[in-house]
């Protein structure tokens, strides 16, 4: 009867060690996800700030009668801020980003992941806004 005791909490065992590392695996899985996503989307970033230094160089709304040209080199030049900011916040997240999990247990491993995914969901959230606004702006200039 021990044995068959000792048996079945080994089986326990081992089984919450592999549903614990399955939950360590899928989240750091969804992080990764993300970030790979947002690695796609810094291309896009980087057209949109070449596109709107070519209008900010562009003698074409330079001093156009319908245009306050005040506002528009403002609002392209805070877009082009926004989109470099994105892309800062991109790098410094995977700068800090530590998939290395040698010595820490389960607990440790969440509470990191957890807030990994915050953080990325927060580059997520700013780069989504920076390229809304930039690409609504360069719709209004198409040739």
């Amino acid at each position: 009867m021990k044995k068959i005791i000792l048996a079945l909490l080994a089986i326990l065992s081992f089984t919450a060690c592999n549903n614990t590392k399955e939950a360590e695996e899928i989240l750091q899985a969804k992080i990764i996800e993300t970030h790979d996503e947002l690695m796609q989307k810094g291309e896009t970033i980087m057209a949109n700030k070449q596109s709107i230094t070519k209008l900010l160089a562009s003698t074409q709304y330079a001093n156009h009668a319908n245009l306050d040209n005040e506002a528009f080199y403002k609002k392209a030049n805070d877009l082009n801020t926004d989109l470099s900011k994105a892309d800062e916040a991109m790098m410094a997240w995977m700068n800090n980003f530590s998939p290395d999990f040698a010595g820490k247990n389960h607990t440790q491993i969440m509470e990191y992941l957890n807030k990994q995914k915050t953080e990325i969901e927060k580059v997520e959230s700013q780069t989504n806004k920076a390229l809304k606004n930039s690409d609504e702006f360069l719709s209004q200039y198409k040739k």
